[in-house]
């Protein structure tokens, strides 16, 4: 199907009943420009909506405050944002600040959960053996913990001098002089001179 022309754009986007420009042909190459706001994207919503045949395009822009049954334009396609956009412009002022504040809990309720991560990451999975996370939280303080280090620290003390003991090497064996019990020896004491004076 080839489009040559607009005749009337009625209720779609910004425009309630336009036919101004009905009599400017569309070639292969149309260029179309305006300010911001003006309906360059409606009008591209419109061409595209002919090209497919999905009336769905301009079904779901329906408009507000206008004499006919209006659309709302909210950009080519209608997604989550537009979505969300258009359902604070139904929910008014008082529903806008009352989303406003579940949003704020949301993003709370995010952030802790943040937290509870990295505090959660930040416990070593050595130090929790097999323990979750939140069982190892859950641990109750010893009121002996000092007592039972200093008695640890004495025992490793031990254990490294043991092994320092293990470490060194062996006595070697004692060798005694050899004795001829056979043969006797003469032992001649040699005579003292003892001058007593009296």
């Amino acid at each position: 199907m080839t489009v040559e022309r607009i005749q009337l754009l009625r209720n779609t986007g910004q425009f309630d009943s336009v036919n101004a420009g009905a009599q400017l042909p569309l070639t292969k190459l149309s260029l179309i420009y305006a300010e911001n706001g003006r309906g360059k994207t409606t009008v591209a919503t419109i061409l595209r909506s002919l090209s497919t045949g999905e009336a769905k395009l301009i079904d779901e822009r329906q408009r507000l405050g206008s004499a006919h049954l209006q659309n709302v334009c909210s950009g080519i396609e209608i997604e989550t944002a537009h979505r969300q956009n258009l359902h604070e412009l139904i929910l008014g002022a008082q529903g806008v600040q009352l989303n406003a504040v579940v949003l704020e809990q949301i993003a709370a309720v995010e952030q802790h959960n943040r937290t509870l991560r990295e505090r959660g990451d930040a416990i070593p999975a050595a130090t929790r053996g097999a323990l979750t996370v939140d069982a190892f939280c859950a641990l109750k303080p010893d009121p002996q913990v000092d007592v039972k280090i200093q008695e640890a620290e004495r025992q490793l003390a031990a254990a490294r001098a043991a092994d320092a003991v293990q470490r060194q090497e062996v006595f070697l064996p004692l060798s005694l002089p050899g004795f001829d019990l056979g043969r006797r020896a003469s032992f001649q004491p040699t005579p003292s001179r003892l001058s007593v004076g009296l």
